[in-house]
């Protein structure tokens, strides 16, 4: 589906004289790979806006689509599976903020995420194998935004907002439980 999308997308750039014909492959390719970066987000964003969770469905995918850009993890054998896996486990922490409360459970789940996310990352992919100088890179990336999401965390604690620093919990976690996924999947 993704690809008959890509396609139309690279033709139509092709018969506008945007773009030569000759480089229609990997025009496509970029076009796949920009709607699979994307999808989440517009994704999570339509979800929140039908469920009227806008807001927590931001503070729920940031953390994750940073994060998971370079800590790797499970990936789907296909575009398809990608999709159907993406919405329902995005639809399932949008529903999950609805009834996370900040407590002991929930900052243990914090602290094991941010942990297993310094530690693993980046967990490399089968189909796409990285150099050691970017496995530090990725590693440095993956801190920093950690980082930045404990801060942003901690201030809204700070602030009385709860219900978006579980937001936060949740966009923390998925990417490391994605990467506990795919240590068991390997094996």
């Amino acid at each position: 589906m993704i690809s008959v999308v890509s396609k139309h997308i690279v033709n139509w750039l092709i018969c506008s004289g945007t773009i030569e014909e000759d480089d229609n492959e990997l025009y496509e390719y970029a076009v796949t790979c920009t709607i699979m970066n994307i999808s989440p987000l517009l994704i999570m964003i339509l979800l929140g806006i039908i469920s009227g969770l806008l807001i927590e469905s931001i503070l729920i995918i940031l953390p994750f689509t940073f994060i998971r850009s370079y800590s790797g993890g499970y990936h789907s054998h296909s575009q398809l599976c990608c999709f159907i896996f993406s919405c329902l486990t995005l639809a399932g922490m949008l529903w999950a903020s609805t009834r996370i409360k900040i407590g002991i459970i929930s900052i243990i789940v914090l602290i094991v995420s941010c942990i297993s996310l310094i530690l693993l990352s980046p967990i490399e992919s089968d189909s796409h194998p990285i150099s050691s100088t970017e496995r530090l890179y990725y590693k440095k990336c993956v801190i920093k935004y950690t980082l930045i999401f404990l801060v942003i965390y901690s201030f809204l604690l700070w602030f009385g907002q709860t219900n978006f620093a579980g937001c936060i919990v949740l966009g923390l976690c998925l990417p490391a439980c994605l990467q506990l996924l795919c240590l068991i999947l390997r094996k």
